[in-house]
């Protein structure tokens, strides 16, 4: 029943979300910047009269001319530009507040203007993403409305909503909703998109016939979540797993199509690979909507994934921010260890129990398909119809592009192996909201500017006033003593001086309140709440709006404000520690919170990209060759095409190489070259001059071979008749999502591309290192080994709870200076739904211990299918690995920054011959097992270690620096310098 009432006035809510999308287009104009900045230059403003001096009569006539009409409320476009600071009527006031809801969130209480020359966009995390230019900024305004303009001519709201949006997001995103640090982490893209996404769903609520007032409007969270990571691993081969990959990702698209365009209940805030989120409107019987739309989600998700994938789903509770995101993500990643769980909506403590699939039947002499594991198995495909079309739609799109591989043994190294490296963002405690309020968005300093701060202004009033009746009562005084008789006056003198002791004391007083420290907020705080308790709302108000850089309360507005930002917090109790957090640290707005899972997701994106262009710069090589189809003749059996094929060569060293067959006699490896011989030719070279020269004698299935054997006549070669060569980056990627990026890569390179990850993440996170950790996993294989199986080890790595703690501990990088907004760190743990105040931040130190999120660092070498196993861990001092055995020569896992020193060992050790690094290894891990029950060996071990290594090193020792030395000796004694040498001998070796 909603739902149809949602359909029927779909194009007032898509029209209204359109408003409200380009209720900030103002902002997009250079006037928005220089009146922001310190330069204060005079301009037109984003809003109210002055937009119609800033854009084009023709396009603001269009603006008029679409309006929506909700019940008995109607807003135009224009209306939504014009007057969301001063509405006239509830929609545009529902506007406001979804506008003030985002952007008062982002904001906080911001003063640090930027100048006009050196205005920024920065990220989440404080770093500096892209300069302003306004000669562009104007030319984008410009370029803006002439699209605008186009796109209202050909008028229909459904395309004009995605062509907009798509038009909006690039110009957008790189315009400010606020200039001021450090509230400039918000693109003018991330504020509208929010506010949209919120009016949106209130929208829908009220043709639900929602009933609210624009004073206590609360939104919800619908979640569609499912077991995507698992519904991938399921892949056998890459082609399979890339495949059920591209079903995850239409499947999102078509969930946003419908819940976003066709039942437009709101927008997306959340997605990854094992679900999406929207924003949903708050209603009284808002579990019957959340049911209709499960269901049709349902009918989707089956349609979509031919019954593979069981989802279900999460209604959040009513809510002011959206940073119950991060409670439901953690119930989701709960429910999803749950296998083959029947549909469940939850609801209001309430479960909705939804349909089944409908599962295949089976005869009795059909098997189970090996890759989805409920469909029957064709005999001859190895696998199910659907699975069998899925992969070779992958072959298909791999053919139309080659630049990339699907193929595993495309990407192995000279030694056969492979490498699964995995990165993982905790984001939990950015997305509910803890990690953001560390923050700060005004410092001390700016609120007691001398040339600004109210407070600073009153109270320097205030003292010179104490100073100037303190000098008067000194001058009567000296006066008093001049009389002729002092005895008379003596009375007069003491009564003086009493109130000079006063005075002073009370100049004491006013004094402490001009020192910018976390004092002084408190003592004038305690001045605040005092006023409160005497009823003297004048002096309250004076007090409260000093901390603000553009509110002057009036004692009649004092209560409405105060119970503002009591409903921000989320507290029906201020006190002065969550009042100073409230009014110092920065807020978790829709739009922050939007921007930190985009940033870490265009972080991975720009792991990918780094990696193509920088790691392989110079990229790896194929070899295509075609056979004339009238050579097929001197087969004995045909040549399938989309087949790979092993094709051996007696005079090639090794003689075997994969290729594949797509139609019509073109052929293309799909091996790595680089470890090939042939006559004085290596590599690519070696694979094309041994075609030229001998054609192909041999040539056999590579899913059969045993059975199959040649397929060519005895005495028979196939000649080749055109050879090409194509590039190719070596690097598959699995999956990836704003919380993790999985690749495959060869494993010779693989810490290169862990180097390259650790320097990108200490440059851009630089500013939040120790409050956003990221693991690493490093898992390696033969290139033959099973990849499911690969994929089922990388899930048991680091993956426990005991990963996702703080760690008390001293800071470990380079401290160079203060940071004014992002250096305050806790030196506390924090409880589950609890906030952090300012009293539990204090400025990072070296010589301070603070509760850290490390971030870790695994590896593994998969030799057999068991090997699996060995990854599980035990918690102590320190997470390490639960077997005994393995852990006695083991210090895993690492601390993620321990990354740097791997390499800088492995660095000083390659000055050494093999056979210096073996004794190394040899002679520590014997010792090691020699004394692994002796009692006080630490001082015994250390000297050992010591002589060891001076031996090895011989006249290298005294030449190294000794900061080496010691890094040297600390890791051979806590299991590093091991670690290292396993890690570069015998695991990418």
């Amino acid at each position: 029943m909603h739902i149809e009432m949602i359909k029927k006035k779909r194009e007032m809510i898509l029209i209204g979300e359109i408003g409200a999308l380009l209720h900030d287009i103002g902002k997009l104009h250079p006037h928005f910047i220089k009146t922001q900045s310190i330069e204060d230059i005079k301009g037109l403003s984003h809003h109210a009269r002055d937009i119609d001096q800033l854009m084009k009569a023709e396009l603001i006539d269009f603006f008029k001319r679409i309006n929506i009409k909700i019940n008995t409320e109607s807003m135009s476009i224009y209306d939504a530009i014009r007057f969301h600071h001063d509405p006239t009527n509830n929609l545009l006031k529902c506007l406001e507040k979804c506008d003030k809801k985002d952007s008062a969130d982002d904001k906080g209480i911001v003063r640090r203007k930027q100048s006009l020359d050196s205005t920024w966009i920065s990220s989440p995390f404080g770093h500096p993403k892209e300069k302003i230019d306004l000669n562009c900024l104007q030319k984008r305004f410009d370029d803006i409305q002439n699209n605008l303009i186009e796109l209202f001519k050909n008028y229909a709201c459904h395309y004009l909503r995605n062509t907009l949006i798509d038009t909006l997001k690039t110009s957008f995103s790189r315009a400010l909703g606020e200039t001021r640090i450090p509230s400039n982490d918000v693109t003018l893209w991330d504020h509208s998109y929010s506010t949209a996404s919120l009016f949106k769903s209130l929208l829908a609520g009220k043709v639900c016939g929602g009933y609210f007032t624009c004073k206590n409007l609360k939104w919800r969270i619908f979640g569609i979540c499912w077991n995507g990571v698992g519904f991938i691993n399921k892949g056998k081969k890459v082609a399979e797993i890339e495949s059920r990959n591209d079903v995850i990702e239409n499947l999102k698209k078509e969930l946003k199509k419908i819940f976003e365009e066709e039942i437009p209940i709101g927008n997306v805030v959340f997605e990854d690979t094992n679900g999406i989120y929207f924003t949903f409107p708050d209603l009284e019987k808002v579990g019957d909507l959340a049911e209709e739309c499960a269901k049709i989600a349902l009918e989707t998700i089956y349609k979509e994934t031919q019954n593979e994938l069981w989802p279900f789903f999460k209604l959040s509770k009513a809510v002011t921010t959206l940073t119950v995101i991060s409670n439901m993500l953690k119930f989701a990643s709960e429910k999803r260890e749950i296998p083959k769980m029947t549909p469940v909506l939850f609801a209001e403590d309430k479960e909705r129990h939804l349909e089944n699939p409908v599962l295949p039947s089976f005869t009795v002499r059909e098997s189970v398909c090996p890759v989805c594991g409920i469909r029957p198995m064709i005999k001859e495909k190895n696998r199910c119809e659907v699975c069998n079309e899925r992969r070779k739609g992958r072959l298909s799109k791999w053919l139309s592009s080659r630049k990339e591989t699907i193929w595993i043994d495309e990407v192995a190294d000279k030694n056969n192996k492979i490498a699964l490296i995995s990165l993982n963002f905790f984001l939990d405690k950015w997305l509910d909201g803890t990690m953001v309020g560390t923050i700060y968005s005004q410092t001390f300093e700016d609120w007691l500017n001398k040339e600004r701060s109210k407070l600073y202004k009153t109270q320097k009033e205030k003292l010179n006033e104490i100073e100037d009746e303190i000098k008067n009562l000194r001058k009567e005084i000296e006066g008093m003593k001049k009389a002729k008789d002092p005895e008379r006056v003596k009375e007069n003198i003491d009564e003086k001086l009493e109130k000079i002791k006063y005075l002073e004391q009370k100049k004491k007083d006013f004094s402490f309140l001009l020192s910018p420290n976390k004092e002084t907020i408190y003592k004038a705080l305690d001045m605040f709440f005092e006023a409160r308790s005497n009823n003297d709302n004048k002096t309250a108000a004076e007090i409260l709006s000093t901390f603000f850089e553009e509110i002057n309360l009036s004692k009649d507005e004092l209560d409405g404000h105060l119970n503002n930002i009591k409903e921000r917090i989320g507290t029906d109790q201020l006190t002065r520690e969550n009042l100073a957090t409230f009014l110092f640290t920065q807020n978790s707005s829709s739009a922050r919170l939007y921007r930190i899972w985009h940033e870490t997701e265009e972080f991975l994106n720009l792991v990918v990209e780094k990696i193509k262009n920088t790691v392989y710069s110079t990229k790896w090589n194929r070899v295509k060759f075609t056979i004339d189809t009238n050579e097929f003749s001197k087969l004995g059996k045909q040549i399938e095409p989309e087949t790979p094929y092993i094709v051996r060569m007696e005079n090639l060293n090794p003689p075997d190489f994969l290729v594949f067959h797509n139609k019509n006699g073109e052929f293309y490896t799909i091996e790595s070259l680089e470890k090939y011989r042939f006559e004085d030719k290596t590599g690519l070279e070696a694979i094309k001059s041994v075609l030229k020269k001998d054609g192909i004698g041999h040539i056999e299935p590579e899913e059969d071979s045993k059975n199959s054997g040649n397929l060519i006549k005895s005495g028979e070669h196939l000649q080749v008749v055109k050879i090409s060569e194509e590039e190719y980056d070596p690097l598959i990627e699995i999956n990836k999502s704003p919380l993790s990026l999985r690749l495959i890569v060869p494993a010779q390179d693989s810490m290169k591309i862990i180097s390259l990850v650790t320097e990108l993440y200490n440059e851009m996170f630089k500013r939040v290192i120790g409050k956003l950790p990221l693991n690493i996993k490093l898992l390696v294989a033969k290139r033959k080994f099973p990849l499911y199986l690969l994929l089922d080890a990388e899930s048991r790595m680091l993956e426990g709870e005991e990963f996702k703690k703080q760690v008390a501990m001293y800071p470990w990088w380079n401290i160079k200076r203060h940071d004014e907004f992002y250096g305050f760190y806790p030196v506390d743990s924090i409880e589950n739904g609890k906030k952090y105040t300012i009293d539990d931040l204090n400025t990072i130190s070296k010589e301070k211990i603070f509760y850290l999120y490390p971030g870790y660092f695994d590896f593994d070498l998969l030799l057999g299918n068991t090997d699996r196993y060995n990854i599980a861990y035990s918690e102590e001092e320190k997470v390490k690995r639960a077997d005994e055995i393995y852990r006695l020569f083991t210090k895993r896992p690492y601390y993620f920054y321990e990354i740097s020193e791997i390499l800088e060992l492995w660095d000083v050790l390659t000055d050494l011959t093999s056979s210096q690094i073996h004794f190394i290894e040899e002679t520590l891990t014997l010792k090691i097992r020699e004394w692994r029950d002796a009692k006080g060996k630490e001082d015994v071990f250390t000297k050992f270690a010591q002589a060891t290594l001076k031996d090895a090193f011989s006249d290298k020792w005294d030449k190294l620096r000794d900061e080496t030395k010691r890094l040297l000796l600390k890791s051979a004694c806590n299991g590093l310098l091991l670690d290292t040498i396993n890690l570069f001998r015998r695991t990418l070796a």
